[in-house]
């Protein structure tokens, strides 16, 4: 982020004009420079550390301010939690506090998109095509949907099977379409591997 102000400190109204200007000071005295450079870092390092301390010490807060009967006994890893969470498995109430508490914002929500892929939709595509008459079972295949709906799939289907397949998601999905508005901010794939 680039934070224009004037010679003050001041914030200056960036729609207005401004003018920009970089300069180098170059001195002859490089030992010093190269002891402030590592100083710099050194803290850089410090404040790092602490920040994930803090960090540490937030969560393992809020874990023991959890009653009781929530909290985690078990012995498996973030990681391992997260990845059954991603694999459409149940995961019991102390489980998931674990995770809302110990997990990172983005690793937790693509979890939980993955396990409502697995559990919702994939089941859901699966019956829809079955009853099209286009059986899944023993084949590899790939499904994006996009923004506008539009239905690409992939894999081990003959011609045919691609094309009904094709036609009967995007019958089911063309309500699902993005806004005008969030069209013309780009456009987002559902991309499915089943």
């Amino acid at each position: 982020m680039i934070r224009v102000e004037n010679r003050n400190g001041e914030a200056v109204d960036v729609e207005g004009t401004y003018r920009i200007q970089i300069t180098e000071e170059r001195t002859q005295d490089q030992p010093q420079e190269q002891s402030q450079v590592r100083d710099q870092e050194q803290t850089a390092r410090e404040s790092g550390s602490s920040y994930a301390e803090e960090v540490d010490r937030l969560h393992d807060e809020q874990f023991r301010a959890l009653p009781e009967e929530d909290c985690y006994q078990g012995d498996e890893s973030l990681e391992e939690l997260l990845k059954r969470m991603a694999y459409g498995e149940r995961l019991s109430k102390q489980e998931l506090e674990y995770l809302k508490i110990y997990a990172n914002l983005h690793d937790y929500e693509r979890a939980e998109a993955a396990a409502r892929l697995q559990n919702k939709l994939y089941p859901e595509i699966v019956d829809l095509l079955k009853e099209a008459g286009i059986d899944l079972a023993g084949k590899d295949w790939e499904l994006e949907i996009d923004a506008l709906g539009k239905v690409t799939i992939s894999g081990d289907l003959t011609e045919e099977e691609r094309k009904q397949a094709q036609k009967v998601l995007e019958e089911e999905f063309a309500d699902q379409q993005l806004s005008p508005k969030k069209q013309q901010m780009g456009s987002i794939n559902w991309r499915i591997f089943l």
